[in-house]
């Protein structure tokens, strides 16, 4: 209250000096009239409704700070009617003509309150923060509303988050702290540490690729050293054969027949032995390139799998971190080896999508529906891959973490999975080849023991239908 007061003094100053000239302007030597008029009735009834609401905290954020500032104009008018009108005849007794200048104050109370509110919150969120910081916390977990402190589920576990609470509790100026899903500060650090990681890992890729040419350019240099190294010794040995050969003729030139008859044998055996080891090389050439064929055939199969599972609505059970890692990756790897343009089949549309929802996620508004700006590229995406399945039939699901009413998760997933429909369709989508659906908390991937594992369930799946 005292940091309501050092806001707001002024203007209780202002409403006092009004109640102080109506006391003196309505005030007479003999006043008449019944001691408390009725419409003085009503206000104290009002004012002492609006003291215990204030006293048990009924009102929440702006409405409650509204309420204090309202209590605190009631007095200091009517205790400025009251001195004007002891100034005046000597008696603080109420006057009928005072309600005129009570909604005169009203509506100064109504302006003022709308203006200081702001100024409140502004001083509240700067002693929460250091609070925050104080107790180890990042304050883009925290807002306020009025003087309330509102405490983001992801600012750290259940314990991490009872210390930051009793902190801001005991911040003056907090009136109460309350835990949200999100605030708008935590939803723009999540998005700044999913595009610092999506960074990171396109780094991380873009070097693997230089390291494998790389690789590869050295292997290549190393094989045609090796067949330059061969072809030398073949000629060698072919130069040493003849010399050896036309030695041998004119040492024994009485055997020349039977030493051309030699010759001609082994140049023979020569050729044929030359034509296997040719057959023998362009075979072994020929299987090695069918077997690393093979196996990316096979690598190219085990990534489309994995991205079918992980979108074709599989709800076998909550996955460890490190499997939802591992399916992320193989669902990221087999869309980069789909074709960059051109029509896509139903399978290849599926994989596709989860390439993208694997790399990135659509982030919402806390607690709505709204999609965040920061999610506009990668709906984008979404929407140019379903340009290329136009005859596909896809279905867009909608999934929640266990915070909260069940009954609401549900809800909110629909009008989430109808929300990415709206925005698909206002990027050039066919309506006619989506379908939402809301799953609300019942098909979990990750425990919703953990708040990363409650992030993972906080999901938008596309779903490519038979």
């Amino acid at each position: 209250m005292l940091l309501v007061l050092s806001q707001y003094w002024g203007w209780l100053v202002l409403v006092g000096f009004i109640g102080i000239l109506t006391g003196v302007l309505t005030s007479t030597k003999s006043p008449v009239g019944p001691v408390f008029p009725g419409w003085l009735g009503w206000v104290l009834s009002l004012f002492a409704f609006g003291v215990v609401a204030a006293w048990v905290r009924w009102f929440d954020g702006q409405a409650g700070t509204f309420l204090e500032t309202g209590l605190l104009s009631a007095v200091s008018y009517v205790a400025g009617a009251g001195i004007g009108s002891i100034y005046t005849n000597g008696s603080p007794r109420p006057q009928k003509a005072w309600w005129g200048g009570f909604v005169i104050s009203g509506l100064i109370w109504l302006a003022s309150s709308a203006i200081a509110v702001g100024p409140i919150e502004a001083a509240v969120k700067a002693r929460a923060a250091e609070a925050m910081k104080a107790a180890g916390g990042d304050p883009d977990y925290m807002d306020v509303a009025g003087r309330d402190a509102l405490l983001a589920l992801g600012a750290g576990d259940v314990a991490k988050r009872a210390a930051l609470a009793q902190a801001l509790d005991e911040t003056d100026g907090v009136r109460r702290v309350t835990e949200v899903a999100e605030t708008a500060t935590s939803v723009k650090a999540l998005a700044a540490k999913a595009t610092a990681e999506k960074n990171a890992a396109d780094k991380a890729a873009a070097d693997k690729a230089a390291a494998d040419a790389a690789a590869a350019e050295k292997a290549a240099a190393e094989k045609a050293s090796a067949e330059k190294a061969a072809a030398n010794k073949v000629a060698m040995e072919k130069a040493a054969a003849a010399k050896a050969s036309a030695e041998k003729a004119a040492a024994d030139k009485a055997a020349a027949d039977k030493a051309a008859s030699d010759k001609a044998t082994s140049a023979k055996a020569a050729a044929d032995k030359a034509a296997a080891e040719k057959a023998a090389a362009e075979k072994a050439a020929a299987d090695k390139a069918a077997a690393e064929k093979a196996a990316a055939e096979k690598a190219a199969a085990d990534g489309m799998a994995a991205a079918k599972a992980a979108l074709s609505g599989d709800t076998t059970g909550v996955k460890s971190a490190a499997d939802l890692a591992a399916q992320k990756a193989a669902s990221v790897a087999a869309s980069k080896a789909l074709p960059e343009t051109g029509a896509l089949t139903p399978k290849q549309c599926q994989v596709a999508l989860a390439g993208l929802v694997a790399s990135e996620k659509i982030v919402f508004a806390s607690a709505s529906a709204n999609v965040s700006a920061g999610s506009k590229g990668l709906l984008t995406k979404i929407a140019a891959v379903l340009a290329r399945c136009p005859e596909a039939k896809i279905q867009i699901e909608g999934h929640t973490d266990s915070a909260g009413n069940t009954a609401r998760n549900f809800a909110l997933s629909e009008k989430r999975a109808n929300a990415v429909v709206d925005e698909l369709v206002q990027l050039g989508a066919s309506k006619a080849g989506l379908t939402a659906v809301g799953f609300g908390e019942d098909r979990p991937i990750a425990s919703n023991d953990t708040d990363e594992g409650k992030a993972e369930n906080r999901r938008i799946d596309f779903v490519v239908q038979p």
